[in-house]
């Protein structure tokens, strides 16, 4: 009992984020009804437990991320979920949650994903017309049995233009995202991982097929948040992205976290754009370049990542000036409160 008083408290050191994140920009989640869902999440079971109560920051740091992208704890509802992975707790995006996102910024109506079996007819007419999915007998008792039926996964989203955009991703490279996966990569971890055979590697490859298409997805002015659930999703699980090359070197992560928490300490603008043009954080021409930035911008808070905007968005420095070596002298830009 002490454990689970001592686990609501670290849940409550999130409030004060929580609450200055959606006087920032409302999400739409609800902290006295996300902390009680995540309270009965992180105390269902002795393991969720132990993980919590060993590394209480990461409970606090997964209800910080709550506010930011905005998707409540519900189990109902199936967005988003507190799971213990790594000796942390995460937040973990369900597809349905990505898909809420796109729908709530403006980027697309409606959006769903398909797996295709042995046995299935299927028909890809190119990336902006349905395809056509015919099942002969979708009562079969072997149809879909293990995922080694699996063929692929395709993923059509409908635009407010009233077009239709495809993904699709064949069986090796849905194969190649489990093996890759960070739950999937000790003994116990393929047992018990979502992608695991007996527990939800259909939903693990839809998610991962939206996980590609939503690049392809009309960006508004709200578009952020679909890219920081991306993030955070990239971060907990492991590269979900076969083209992705990007892989960040033992020590870097915290290389690059403490040079920009100092940078933001000194309200130097300078360095800060120097750590952002050394990971390139600042322009993506290619979408190895945009996974690349989005793992950069999930190292960091909600809170931090509004002041590197702010200075890059107000500050005088310009790229030119950081390129050239010459920043400008005196800048004083207020850093978040660390």
């Amino acid at each position: 009992m002490s454990n689970q008083v001592t686990l609501y408290d670290h849940i409550d050191k999130a409030r004060p984020k929580f609450e200055l994140i959606l006087q920032e920009d409302d999400t739409g989640v609800d902290w006295e009804k996300e902390s009680v869902f995540a309270y009965q999440a992180v105390t269902k079971n002795r393991f969720t437990i132990d993980v919590a109560t060993n590394n209480p920051n990461s409970l606090k740091m997964a209800m910080i991320n709550v506010a930011s992208v905005g998707l409540t704890l519900n189990p109902a509802l199936g967005y988003a979920y507190l799971v213990p992975r790594d000796g942390a707790i995460c937040l973990d995006i369900g597809y349905q949650g990505l898909i809420k996102i796109a729908t709530d910024t403006g980027s697309i109506k409606w959006a769903k994903a398909e797996l295709v079996y042995q046995g299935d007819e299927f028909i890809y007419k190119g990336p902006a017309e349905k395809p056509e999915h015919n099942i002969p007998n979708p009562f079969a008792s072997g149809r879909g049995k293990t995922i080694k039926d699996l063929e692929g996964v395709y993923c059509i989203a409908k635009t407010y233009d009233g077009e239709y955009l495809v993904e699709i991703m064949n069986a090796d490279e849905i194969f190649k995202i489990r093996d890759e996966a960070k739950s999937m990569q000790s003994d116990k971890g393929k047992k018990s991982s979502p992608w695991a055979e007996g527990n939800y590697p259909g939903e693990m490859a839809k998610k991962s097929c939206i996980k590609r298409a939503q690049k392809t997805w009309p960006k508004t002015d709200r578009h952020e948040r679909l890219q920081e659930a991306v993030s955070f999703m990239h971060e907990t699980e492991g590269s979900d992205f076969s083209e992705s090359k990007h892989r960040f070197k033992p020590g870097e992560k915290e290389e690059i976290i403490t040079n920009m928490r100092e940078a933001l300490a000194r309200g130097d603008a300078f360095g800060v754009l120097e750590v952002c043009q050394e990971y390139n954080a600042l322009e993506s021409h290619t979408d190895v370049e945009a996974e690349e930035a989005m793992k950069f911008w999930a190292l960091f808070n909600s809170s931090e990542r509004n002041s590197i905007h702010r200075i890059l968005n107000d500050s005088a420095v310009s790229q030119d000036r950081l390129a050239m070596g010459k920043p400008e002298l005196n800048q004083e830009i207020e850093g978040p409160e660390l």
